[in-house]
């Protein structure tokens, strides 16, 4: 029984390991989409239709982290998993007041005030969290965190500048998101974003 439980202990790792690589490589697929990341990260595969390069970005991501320690590994974990739930909340709380009049498909009942008082609450829990870990992973986890807003902020900058570099080094008008054709599905749709806001 020993042996067995072993076995499927390690099935079981393999799957959750598979699974974590698939989903990841979506949201590389759907950031590169949006214009947040470049096209070619949202490239999917003829056949298979995956988003291949995301993949394999994933996978070799997954195999440097390996090598890291244990500990470092889950305090980095939690800090971007309460940074990402900050910015959820006050992405909800700011969807209120910039789209109060959107219909929504379930709306949380409370008030543009409300909604504040609500969900501080646990954004301070949060915050609380991240300094319980220690000074090495919160510094470096915020200069991570500074530098994907920062590019975020410039994607439209750095995306005229790439499409600049690629139409004189090889001419071709490919990474011009105005020339790409749009996918099936790409459009985003603002009624999905408030349906929980």
């Amino acid at each position: 029984l020993r042996n067995w439980l072993g076995v499927a202990g390690v099935v079981s790792s393999l799957g959750l390991m598979c699974t974590l690589l698939c989903t990841a490589s979506r949201m590389l697929e759907g950031m590169a989409t949006t214009g947040c990341l470049p096209a070619w990260m949202g490239t999917q595969h003829s056949k298979y239709g995956t988003p291949w390069i995301a993949v394999v970005i994933s996978g070799i991501t997954t195999i440097f982290l390996s090598f890291l320690p244990f500990a470092s590994l889950a305090e980095a974990d939690m800090l971007f998993y309460n940074l990402s739930n900050i910015l959820k909340f006050v992405a909800l709380v700011k969807f209120r007041f910039s789209h109060p009049d959107m219909p929504r498909p379930y709306k949380v009942p409370l008030g543009k005030v409300g909604m504040i008082i609500y969900f501080a609450f646990p954004c301070v829990l949060c915050a609380v969290s991240i300094f319980l870990f220690s000074w090495g992973s919160i510094l470096c986890g915020l200069a991570v965190f500074l530098v994907v807003s920062l590019l975020y902020g410039l994607r439209h900058p750095l995306q005229v500048l790439w499409m600049a570099v690629c139409s004189r080094c090889c001419g071709c008008g490919a990474s011009d998101p105005k020339k790409r054709p749009k996918e099936k599905g790409s459009e985003i749709n603002l009624t999905e974003y408030a349906s929980l806001s």
